[in-house]
Formats: structure tokens, C-alpha cells, sequence
């Protein structure tokens, strides 16, 4: 998928990154702690940039019918921090 460092080299803070996340990620595991890690370590890489987070070709919940709020409230909370 995207290089994140690439983009962020070729990008630096004259465009807006939309870095998409694939909805797998979020739908699929029991927990979200896996996920918050990678975005963690995302968003301190995008420290200086503009960007905005997406959450690309979502097609089920599976069986989590709040994971939604859980990932704009992760996203949110960890984009905080890293402002």
C-alpha cells in the first residue's frame, strides 16, 4: 500500500495527504488496539502536515455496530495529541 514516509517527503506541508485506512482494519478484530497503534505511529509521522484520515470501502461492521465511534473517537483523540 502507501509509503507513508514517501508521500510525506514528496508532499511535505504544500498539499493536504488523505491518508486512507483500509476498513478491514477496523471492522475485523476484536479490539481496535492493534489499529491504534499504526495510527499512532501515522499521525506522529504527519506531525507538521495537513492531512485527513479516511476510512476507505466500508462494507460491514461485523457484529460491532459502535466501531464507527470508536474509531472517529480514537482518531480524534490521537490527532489531538499529535497537533
Amino acid at each position: 500500500w502507501t509509503d507513508l514516509d514517501k508521500v510525506i517527503e514528496r508532499c511535505g506541508s504544500s498539499h493536504t495527504i488523505m491518508w486512507r485506512q483500509a476498513a478491514a482494519a477496523v471492522t475485523l478484530p476484536d479490539d481496535l488496539s492493534a489499529y491504534q497503534q499504526h495510527l499512532n505511529e501515522g499521525l506522529r509521522k504527519l506531525q507538521g502536515c495537513h492531512y485527513q484520515v479516511v476510512l476507505r470501502e466500508l462494507e460491514t461492521l461485523k457484529g460491532h455496530p459502535d466501531r464507527l465511534k470508536e474509531w472517529a473517537r480514537l482518531g480524534i483523540e490521537l490527532a489531538e495529541r499529535h497537533a
